[in-house]
């Protein structure tokens, strides 16, 4: 780290892109590279912002709003300049020079860099944000060793039903059974287990809104296995989830 002088805040140096020759091969790695290089320099600039900010806050508070208001006029401005530069040279550059300048462009090792910038985003978002109530990935000898009944974690089950009516068939609501759950007014043993079933490498209930009560309360749920070779017609077409049972939708609510 150093120091920057001018405002007296720690800041974390970035890094210096790797520059391209005439080698094909070198420079596909330096484009890998240097995407990695510009991915890491703006988080890079996202923490030194923050360090900024904190900085101005014990020292200069009041600065904040006029500098945001700076910073964002200036961004406006050069937003504007970027399209009115893209429409002169749409607009004054003949046609054939386009194409020139197109061609140019794709042998330009940087223009890939965009590309291997976003993927890497892409990888980052999907691996590493947080677990949002997801089931887990079960291993067939895993639901094999489950006893044949008892109380599962209603997060390692996932839904066959792409929606669920809001009510069960004796006129209680699934939220009026999620809140009893959280308020433990009702005992989570006295509810009738849902039948679990193993499908693809996970664990599948057939009874959806019993599971969507638990699921939202974070109780777990009593269960009983059953073979799903052994299901009957009616209860293989309630397989109509089309996210692979991570959630179900409510009919009639948002």
């Amino acid at each position: 780290m150093f120091i920057d002088l001018d405002g007296l805040e720690f800041q974390i140096p970035t890094f210096n892109k790797l520059k391209y020759g005439n080698n094909v091969a070198l420079n596909t790695i330096t484009v890998v590279d240097n995407a990695v290089i510009n991915t890491v320099n703006s988080g890079i600039g996202v923490v030194n912002s923050g360090i900024y900010t904190v900085h101005k806050l014990f020292t200069d508070p009041t600065a904040i709003p006029g500098e945001l208001k700076s910073e964002a006029q200036a961004m406006a401005s050069e937003a504007g300049k970027y399209f009115e530069d893209q429409y002169d040279y749409i607009t004054e550059t003949p046609f054939e020079q386009q194409l020139i300048d197109t061609k140019e462009g794709f042998t330009n090792p940087e223009t890939y860099e965009g590309p291997f910038e976003l993927a890497a985003g892409l990888f980052l978002t999907k691996n590493f944000r947080p677990s949002v109530n997801n089931p887990v990935k079960v291993s067939s000898s895993s639901f094999s060793k489950l006893s044949n009944s008892g109380s599962i974690d209603p997060s390692k089950v996932r839904f066959s039903q792409n929606s669920i009516k809001p009510t069960f068939k004796d006129g209680g609501s699934v939220a009026d059974l999620t809140k009893r759950l959280k308020d433990g007014t009702i005992d989570p043993k006295s509810v009738k287990p849902i039948r679990i079933v193993e499908k693809d490498g996970n664990i599948f209930s057939l009874d959806n809104r019993r599971l969507k009560a638990f699921r939202d309360a974070g109780v777990d749920i009593p269960f009983e296995k059953v073979d799903f070779n052994t299901l009957p017609k009616r209860e293989l077409d309630k397989f109509t989830t089309t996210n692979d049972g991570t959630s179900i939708r409510v009919r009639g609510t948002n």
